[in-house]
């Protein structure tokens, strides 16, 4: 064995010829076989995140010929396989890796075969809450981490599910996180977020808020037919766990599957790239012309400029107010010789956001945010707000500061309509 035992020292030293590493595994497999006299089984997990990151950064082609090489020495023609598995969120057989694999099983997450198998079922993770204490956390647990479903199997994320109950136990008090969307990269989101064009951030809006999406599903996509703006998007999707399938149906041969967003975890991802997307198109574009008109007290204009941000965002109302508010204050940070503060106490209450010139503390504005559920409640919710702003005497430490000019603002949102009302003191 000594020529394994040269082979395998270069490999980890990383002076093998490339020729060598194309075809490590089926190496390995022989030297397995030659020890112990028995074939060999390969388990090789999530094969496509290579070509995932060579998709996204731009050697696509590359990675393809090199799986192909390691998978179809290792697989194809090694006379010492037992058997391989290989778990992936794409099929297999159509990135042209496989060319001439025969006996291929391949089970998806619609499949039924399994599906018991891809993480902790509901039985499964009410006996974790019962050995360890925690009954009265598994509707919270089920809200952020079930949702996802295999065949016809509900599936909590196994992953995260431990990492909840590992804090949980050290720290009762340990608000549930995100765990999942820390281990991935979620290009994909932040791809669909980016460059997607005003249908598909239509799509993502309804989603973000309950809605559902019927579109066909087609199991045989690859990286390279993936499109941000076709229906193969979704797909993939539903493959990589952003989405989940609650109804499935044919037409002629076509499969659909009405598509939504299998829980809180997830949600946050998508929430997370939308205000990243948000935060940085706000930094690259001119806002001077929204700003004027609000220290200027141009209503009409800042009502109007409001308006078209929010025509030009994705926007999401579960968390109602906190959505809008972090859309005003994002706006409105950044400009020279003006702080922007948010929840600060003043007079006998929290004004939603104060903006505050520095220079001589010549001017002050506090803005007052409201929701309506209705267009036609946008003019009663302003009028609301100003009380708000008289009642609990938010200008009481302007004032007292010196400001020589406060402008008192109401802004009410109802989905992508906006009112702003002012006050001038």
């Amino acid at each position: 064995m000594p020529k394994y035992k040269e082979l395998f020292s270069n490999i980890c030293s990383d002076k093998a010829p490339d020729s060598e590493y194309k075809i490590a595994i089926r190496t390995l497999s022989d030297c397995l076989y030659a020890v112990y006299q028995r074939k060999v089984i390969i388990l090789i997990d999530e094969y496509n995140v290579p070509l995932e990151a060579s998709h996204f950064r731009g050697f696509y082609d590359e990675m393809v010929d090199l799986i192909r090489s390691v998978f179809e020495s290792a697989l194809k023609t090694n006379p010492y396989l037992e058997f391989g598995v290989l778990t992936g969120c794409l099929r297999v057989s159509k990135e042209s890796i496989f060319t001439g694999l025969n006996n291929l099983n391949v089970y998806t997450v619609l499949n039924n075969d399994f599906s018991h198998c891809f993480g902790f079922t509901q039985q499964e993770v009410e006996k974790i809450t019962d050995d360890f204490g925690m009954q009265d956390k598994l509707s919270e647990m089920k809200q952020w981490y079930d949702g996802y479903r295999f065949g016809k199997t509900e599936i909590y994320n196994p992953w995260s599910i431990l990492k909840y109950v590992q804090s949980a136990v050290s720290d009762e008090e340990c608000p549930s996180q995100p765990y999942w969307s820390n281990t991935s990269s979620n290009d994909i989101i932040h791809e669909l977020v980016v460059n997607g064009n005003e249908e598909t951030h239509n799509q993502i809006e309804a989603l973000m808020n309950g809605e559902s999406l019927t579109k066909p599903i087609y199991e045989d996509i690859t990286y390279r037919n993936i499109n941000i703006n076709t229906d193969y998007i979704w797909s993939f999707l539903l493959f990589t766990g952003y989405l989940k399938p609650i109804r499935l149906l044919k037409k002629n041969i076509l499969t659909y599957a009405e598509l939504v967003i299998p829980n809180v975890e997830v949600q946050t991802i998508y929430q997370t790239t939308i205000m990243q997307w948000f935060n940085e198109k706000v930094r690259s574009a001119s806002r001077d012309d929204l700003f004027t008109a609000m220290i200027n007290g141009n209503v009409d204009e800042f009502e109007t400029l409001l308006g078209d941000w929010l025509d030009e965002t994705i926007s999401y109302y579960d968390s109602k107010e906190n959505y809008y508010h972090g859309f005003l204050s994002g706006l409105l940070v950044g400009f020279k010789g003006y702080d922007v503060k948010s929840n600060r106490e003043s007079g006998d209450g929290c004004p939603d956001l104060l903006v505050l010139k520095r220079k001589r503390h010549k001017l002050a504005v506090i803005l007052e945010i409201k929701v309506a559920e209705q267009f036609r409640d946008l003019d009663e919710k302003c009028d609301e707000a100003l009380r708000q702003i008289e009642t609990n005497r938010y200008e009481t430490e302007l004032k007292y500061d010196c400001f020589q000019k406060i402008l008192k603002y109401s802004v009410t949102f109802c989905d992508k309509a906006c009112r702003v009302k002012l006050e001038e003191e």
